[in-house]
């Protein structure tokens, strides 16, 4: 559903989304690709459109009636499975979504199937990269959704990218055992080597972002401080991109700047009722922003209320792969 769009000129598009919906700008580069099922020994399918620069790929794995250790084994052969694909597609990942179903539900060994599902992409990794993750693994979300399938998307290229890390933020692979046996293997961000179709800068695609300093969630269950943090963390990672510096409290004209860069924003919201004050800040705050989407679902922790991705330009000097 999309909404009215703010009276006020150069106000971005606000819309309401449906899990697992692909971003609206991932769905665009797909539009005129033609989807190919490719063949899969085990319960995911895998379908991939490719284009002369980049490929999109989805893998649905059903996970309904599985018990935790099936699920990681699962999770593991389909990450597995992606790296083989690419490999033999001579790509390289760049941006992983992930759709968890019950994401927060309690698990056997783990305290959630969000553990469960991080160990189980870890161990694809390794698979897939050998034991030397921190430089290789791409950026990536997890939330949860409605469904009762894991849903994975990715977007691959020709040229590998650039992982960027937010200097507030241990990076996710380093994260202690407080948050599982094995850690939620991503990237803050990927600069992408290349513009694609139909740009003319270079992107950015910004991980799944929020209230959380170092690896510990800030401000438990309180919307608008959360907004805050997520804010000042996405300007302190954007302003990384340029060798910016910025203050922290996100208030700053350097924070303003940085903010600026991001052209499209989705913003996972867990209480519907919060929905008004996340697209009234993030739309304030987000000057150069074209589109704003905003799902309402479930989040890797209980206490955090709200996660923020998107696509950020670069501005020169910028980071180069």
């Amino acid at each position: 559903m999309r909404a009215a769009r703010r009276d006020q000129p150069h106000a971005p598009a606000v819309v309401r989304v449906e899990l697992p919906q692909r971003p609206a700008w991932l769905d665009a580069l797909s539009a005129a690709l033609r989807a190919e099922p490719l063949p899969s020994r085990d319960r995911y399918s895998l379908e991939l459109a490719e284009a002369p620069g980049f490929a999109i790929l989805r893998a649905v794995v059903p996970a309904a009636d599985l018990g935790d250790d099936a699920l990681r084994l699962a999770v593991r052969a389909a990450y597995a499975r992606i790296g083989q694909l690419l490999r033999e597609r001579a790509l390289f990942p760049w941006r992983f979504w992930n759709y968890v179903p019950e994401i927060r539900k309690p698990a056997t060994i783990v305290s959630s199937r969000y553990q469960v599902f991080n160990a189980g992409r870890c161990e694809g990794y390794r698979d897939w990269f050998g034991e030397a993750l921190p430089d290789r693994v791409p950026a990536a979300s997890a939330v949860g959704h409605s469904g009762t399938s894991l849903v994975i998307d990715l977007l691959a290229g020709r040229a590998p990218g650039l992982g960027v890390e937010n200097p507030r933020q241990v990076p996710a692979y380093r994260y202690s055992q407080r948050f599982g046996p094995l850690p939620p293997c991503f990237a803050r961000a990927m600069v992408l080597p290349v513009p694609l179709p139909e740009q003319t800068e270079r992107w950015a695609l910004v991980s799944g972002t929020s209230s959380v300093v170092g690896e510990s969630s800030r401000h438990p269950y309180d919307v608008d401080a959360q907004i805050r943090e997520t804010c000042t963390n996405l300007a302190t990672l954007s302003a990384v991109f340029s060798g910016a510096n910025t203050r922290d409290g996100g208030e700053s004209t350097e924070s303003e700047a940085a903010l600026s860069r991001f052209r499209e924003l989705r913003v996972y919201v867990v209480r519907d009722g919060d929905v008004a004050a996340v697209a009234t800040e993030f739309t304030r705050r987000f000057r150069g922003l074209e589109r704003l989407e905003i799902a309402v679902t479930d989040l890797c922790r209980d206490e955090l209320l709200l996660e923020a991705e998107g696509v950020a330009v670069l501005d020169a000097p910028a980071l180069a792969p």
